[in-house]
C-alpha cells in the first residue's frame, strides 16, 4: 500500500458551549496571554477568540491551517499558537486532538519586526510537483543518521552495557 497525498481536508469542528468557555477562559488568563506576548516579542497579546484545527498539506492548505485564516500568517501583529495540551484536557476537548488559537499583539519590539521581515523576504521554495516529493530521500538520511556501515556488525548488547550503570 502506497501513501498518498491528501488532496482536501475538512478540518470544521464543533465544540461544546461549556468546552469553548474552559478554553477561552484559560487562553484569556492574563499570565498565559503575558507568557503569549512575551515569547512573540510583544509588549501585550489579545486572544481573539479564533480557533481552528490544523490540517494536512493540500494543495488548497498547503500551510497547515484554513485557508481563509492563512492571511494571519502574513500579518506581523497576528500570532498563531499550538492550544497546550493541558489546556484541553481540562476543557474535556478530545476531538479535534490539536486546535490552535490566534492572537493580536501590540508594542512588538524592534526585533521581532526585524525577523518577521526577514521571513516574509525569504522566497518560498518551490512548490513541490506532489505532496511527497523527496520524501524517500529524507527517509533515507534519516534512517543513516547514526552513521554506521550498514554492512558493519552491530553489537548491540555492548552498547547496551555501556549505557548501564
Amino acid at each position: 500500500m502506497g501513501v498518498r497525498a491528501v488532496p482536501s481536508y475538512d478540518g470544521s469542528f464543533e465544540l461544546a458551549d461549556e468546552t469553548r468557555a474552559k478554553l477561552v477562559e484559560q487562553l484569556t488568563e492574563p499570565g498565559f496571554v503575558r507568557q503569549v506576548a512575551a515569547n512573540s516579542g510583544a509588549e501585550e497579546a489579545e486572544f481573539l477568540g479564533v480557533l481552528f484545527q490544523p490540517v494536512p498539506y493540500s494543495p488548497g492548505t498547503p500551510r497547515g491551517m484554513p485557508a481563509d485564516l492563512s492571511h494571519h500568517l502574513d500579518d506581523p501583529h497576528s500570532v498563531v499558537i499550538n492550544v497546550p495540551p493541558p489546556f484541553m484536557f481540562v476543557a474535556r476537548c478530545f476531538k479535534p486532538p490539536r486546535l490552535c488559537a490566534i492572537y493580536r499583539r501590540t508594542g512588538i519590539s524592534e526585533a521581532a519586526l526585524a525577523a518577521f521581515a526577514r521571513k516574509a523576504a525569504t522566497p518560498l521554495s518551490a512548490e513541490p510537483a506532489s505532496a511527497w516529493e523527496g520524501l524517500g530521500a529524507v527517509i533515507a538520511d534519516v534512517a543513516d543518521l547514526d552513521g554506521r556501515d550498514d554492512d558493519a556488525d552491530l553489537d548491540d548488547d555492548a552498547d547496551l552495557d555501556a549505557m548501564v550503570v
